[in-house]
């Protein structure tokens, strides 16, 4: 165990002394871990003014740190019953983050004596602005855990009950004094409804549900289902008008659709209430039969739907002698049986009775009575309401099919206790349905909280029985779009769904059949919907990948015939759904598959053969050179490259790249004299769709590829794919040359050469491109880089008329941050060094470091952070460049601990290099010495003062002195 000193009451005195602020105060305290102060803190009152919460103006408050309290907290284990002591006997406070702190300290505390804090942390949930509710949960597990669960119950009690609506009494007011005009009473019902909520937020509330109430509820299932069931009715009170409550209407069909699932971290939280007490009552069920009695008993006295409805689902669940004549009795008093359809849980328990105890159940007469009921209903005030409802499309013979469906759900859950005429009818109903019952077609049905998906309305297995023709013409009408819910997902019965099952039956039973492959084949123009010919399209790319190539030829040939139809139209384009549309089919999707299609020929382990090269040719020309809506008329708001890697015009010049690299892949000297074609055709005065913005983006990002393609060919269109005469182009097309190439050292004089035009062009318009792109700056920051690194490569001297490098800070000379940026991607390229540079290249290195120090700008050379941990420069030269540097800047918040921890390193070979830098460092540092660590300036510092040099001690010891000033006292004792 650490020894601890005592601290006199000098110490204490001079402790507080130097503690002018708040900030001063709460370093020490928090970082404060000797138990000893424990006692003589409480001799002078320190733990009896808890620092209050402030409000605000405009309605946001503010809640102090309580220093000596987070000191309490680094000291609980070492102190444990000292501590306990003193929290119990904290006096009430308002602020949130008093309490905050407590819950941390009952955490580290055993279940035992951590339960001693239960009345503190039961006066946190009385605040006004409460604590975040996490931290409960993990006291509630822990007490659980440490079967202190008599306190867990009482905080469980606090925490899960719910408040007021705050608007409470004045909208059960105006719902009193609600106006008589039917035209009114949807209205007053909107503005008046009933808002309580819990203490904590929605995901807060269910993570004590979830992660502590339901731990506890099994250990002590009856007490946990009393406490939630008394929580849940006042939550019914509070958010039920009093005319409602006096009819036994809790509206929870609305708010709980179901008593069991779970919505995520969007669930409400009268859902997670309910949906707890539902696993809670179960628990009970399970675990102690004995008190399912009192439970039933106490779920009976309550008012509200809710707590039927439960009843009906526990029963449902747990069909035995003991709850046996519950469910008679419920069946029984059930009078609406030829007026409206049964509730979800009241069906499922007939049903699960039914299954379960047979004709045992019900006697004869009582099956009759229910059944005859059934087959009366609707009743005639139900046909005269559809009447009123349908007016002239009422019909008898749909108010028939609405009397035999009716007929159908009220028989369901009784199928096992039909016999005679109810079950020949009931057989007849169901034979002629189209659809399989479900729980789910009961009321209340289930809301949207899951996933949408999508589904055909014939399986894949189904469209493949059909024959060709018989598919074509079903998946050319069909159109009936149908919403059906599964569990708590959305199945959307639609043509997507439909098109994928069609995927699936072309890949399977289509391809490989000659006969109907040549159908399909035969027959693409007949097809009136472009979503399928796009699904046929990607099996034929996937084939293609999976090197599957017999029918190469085709799919090429589909290609073309999708290629020819235009897709030139507005609504077209923009139309999500078009390609679903038989009236109007767009061609647009089925562009991006023919691109993926070309590019799966290129693929490595593909190997397409080289007979398929003129038909890729055509395609890629038919591609690159079609009109395209949205590029020709310049409708993008969206940069350059954001719009040509999401156009299909611009994604074609890609692959066009692809094909020549596959060219040369089969034969590395052939001539790829379709690139050059193509390109050459768009880049001709005459050309009947002039290139674009993206499309110069593009093709500025694969320069290099087409200088390796075609070297001569790049070089002499340089000047037509970079326009210098058309800024927006050039602007497209140089700024993603320098963000997507990575130069190599053997192509830097090569591409200066080129490109020395382009850089002196960028200078002299340096302003107009920080004006037109990205707000970051980051082609400027990619200019002054490349210079720097052409420099490095004596392409040009570091000053002068003839460097480029002072040009580029002559052009930013308006923003500094440029500079700094550059100097700092210096830094970074140095520090990746993993071997000493020569010695050219350390002159030429040190040459532009005392260039940009005669400058002495302190924005740039704060940045040399990364400078002083290249390990490739000489260490004496970093220390002393990193001291000049000190004299005239500050170092960044972020940079220090990166500084300080570089110090560190050099320490035992530079001992009095590096404390004259710590010295200096420390100066004026301010709120900055947070990025100092303890451990490392502790070390710094020892190693000054351990020096035999006068100058070192003394560098150390005003470097100490420089941050005891500004609160650190956790470096105090160093020294003594």
């Amino acid at each position: 165990m650490k020894s601890w000193k005592k601290p006199t009451n000098e110490l204490i005195e001079r402790t507080y002394g130097t503690m002018k602020k708040q900030f001063d105060h709460e370093y020490f305290f928090t970082r404060l871990k000797n138990p000893l102060w424990i006692q003589p803190l409480v001799e002078r009152g320190c733990f009896q003014s808890p620092p209050k919460m402030k409000k605000l103006p405009g309605g946001y408050i503010q809640t102090p740190v309580w220093p000596e309290l987070r000191y309490l907290k680094n000291v609980v284990m070492d102190a444990t019953d000292e501590v306990l002591e003193v929290v119990r006997a904290l006096p009430e406070a308002d602020n949130p983050r008093v309490y905050d702190d407590i819950l941390d300290i009952t955490l580290q505390l055993d279940a035992k004596r951590s339960a001693k804090l239960l009345s503190k942390i039961l006066e946190s949930t009385e605040l006004e602005h409460p604590i975040w509710g996490h931290e409960y949960a993990d006291v509630l597990v822990h007490w659980t855990e440490g079967n202190e669960t008599s306190a867990a119950l009482e905080l469980t009690k606090e925490l899960v009950e719910f408040v007021p609506d705050p608007q409470d009494k004045i909208k059960r007011q105006q719902r009193r004094e609600r106006p008589k005009d039917p035209a009114a009473i949807a209205t007053i019902a909107a503005e008046t409804q009933l808002n309580p909520s819990p203490r904590s937020n929605s995901m807060e509330y269910r993570r004590i549900l979830l992660k502590g109430v339901r731990p506890l509820a099994e250990k002590e299932p009856y007490k946990v289902a009393c406490v939630l069931i008394d929580a849940t009715h006042n939550m019914i009170r509070l958010r039920t008008h009093q005319e409602d409550l006096l009819r036994d209407v809790d509206y929870s069909a609305s708010w709980c659709d179901r008593l069991t699932g779970s919505e995520g971290d969007y669930e409400t939280p009268e859902k997670s209430l309910v949906h707890t007490l539902t696993f809670v009552c179960e628990q009970v069920y399970e675990k102690l039969p004995d008190s399912v009695i009192e439970l039933d008993i106490t779920l009976r006295k309550q008012k509200g739907d809710v707590f039927k409805r439960l009843r009906h689902h526990l029963y449902s669940g747990h069909p035995n002698e003991t709850t046996k004549p519950w469910i008679r009795q419920l069946i029984l008093e059930h009078g609406d049986y030829h007026l409206g359809e049964y509730r979800y849980e009241f069906q499922r328990m007939v049903k699960c009775a039914c299954d379960y105890f047979g004709e045992s159940l019900l006697n004869e007469d009582e099956r009759e009575r229910i059944f005859s009921a059934i087959r009366s209903g609707p009743s005639k005030a139900n046909r005269q309401m559809w009447l009123k409802w349908l007016g002239q499309e009422f019909t008898e013979e749909g108010f028939r099919k609405r009397q035999r469906h009716f007929h159908r759900m009220q028989f369901n859950p009784f199928a096992s206790l039909l016999s005679g005429d109810h079950a020949s009818y009931f057989r007849e109903l169901e034979m002629g349905a189209n659809d399989p019952i479900s729980d789910d077609n009961y009321p209340p049905r289930k809301t949207r909280g899951g996933h949408v998906f999508t589904r055909s309305p014939r399986s894949p297995e189904d469209l493949a029985n059909f024959a060709d023709e018989e598919l074509l013409s079903f998946i050319n009408e069909w159109d009936e779009i149908e919403d059906i819910f599964e569990g708590n997902n959305l199945i959307e019965v639609n043509v997507q769904g439909l098109s994928a099952a069609f995927q699936h039956v072309f890949k399977d039973h289509i391809i490989p059949v000659p006969e109907r492959r040549r159908f399909w084949m035969e027959n693409s123009e007949r097809i009136k919907r472009t979503t399928f010919v796009e699904r046929m399209i990607y099996v034929m790319r996937d084939r293609i990948a999976a090197r599957d190539l017999e029918c190469l030829d085709e799919w090429l040939t589909f290609s073309e015939w999708v290629l020819s139809h235009s897709d030139d139209s507005e609504n077209e384009i923009y139309d999500i759904h078009a390609d679903e549309s038989p009236d109007h089919p767009n061609w647009y999707s089925c562009q991006w598959a023919v691109i993926d299609v070309i590019r799966a020929c290129f693929g490595k382990d593909v190997k397409a053969p080289l007979q398929a090269r003129g038909q890729l040719a055509k395609l890629l020309d038919t591609l690159c050179t079609q009109s395209n809506w949205r590029l020709d008329r310049d409708l993008s708001e969206n940069k350059p490259i954001d719009e040509g890697i999401n156009n299909p015009r611009c994604r074609a010049l890609e692959a066009l790249v692809d094909f020549g690299f596959w060219l040369r892949r089969i034969d590395k000297a052939i001539n790829v004299t379709e690139v050059v074609e193509i390109l050459e055709k768009r880049l001709a005065p005459t050309a009947e769709q002039p290139l674009t913005p993206p499309e110069y983006a593009i093709l500025g990002k694969y320069y290099n590829q087409l200088f390796q393609l075609n070297e001569a060919w790049a070089t002499e269109h340089k000047s037509d794919l970079f326009r210098r005469d058309d800024f927006p182009t050039w602007l497209a097309a140089f700024d993603n040359f320098l963000g997507f190439n990575s130069l190599s050292k053997r192509t830097f004089e090569i591409f200066f050469e080129i490109f020395k035009d382009d850089f002196d062009f960028a200078l002299e318009h340096l302003w107009a491109i920080k004006k037109q792109n990205r707000p970051d700056g980051k082609l400027i920051d990619m200019i002054g880089q490349c210079l720097f690194i052409f420099y490095l490569e004596e392409l040009y001297p570091l000053r002068g008329e003839a460097s480029l490098l002072e040009g580029y800070y002559q052009a930013s000379d308006d923003d500094q941050e440029q500079w700094a940026n550059l100097f700092d991607y210096v830094g970074h390229r140095l520090w990746n060094v993993t071997e000493h540079l020569n010695i050219d290249e350390k002159k030429r290195i040190i040459d532009f470091f005392e260039w940009r120090f005669e400058v002495g700008e302190p924005l740039e050379l704060q940045q040399f952070t990364y400078w002083l941990r290249a390990e490739c420069l000489d260490p004496q030269w970093r220390l002393s460049a990193y001291s000049k540097i000190l004299d005239i800047t500050k170092s960044e918040d972020m940079s220090i601990h990166m500084e300080v921890e570089a110090l560190c390193d050099m320490l035992p070979d530079y001992t009095e290099k590096v404390i004259e830098c710590f010295h200096k460092l420390t100066k004026d540092i301010g709120d900055k010495n947070l990025s100092i660590y303890t451990e490392e300036a502790t070390t710094i510092l020892q190693a000054g003062f351990r020096s035999s040099d006068h100058d070192v001690r003394q560098n150390a010891e005003r470097a100490h002195e420089n941050l005891l000033r500004i609160g650190r006292f956790d470096l105090m004792e160093l020294g003594n």
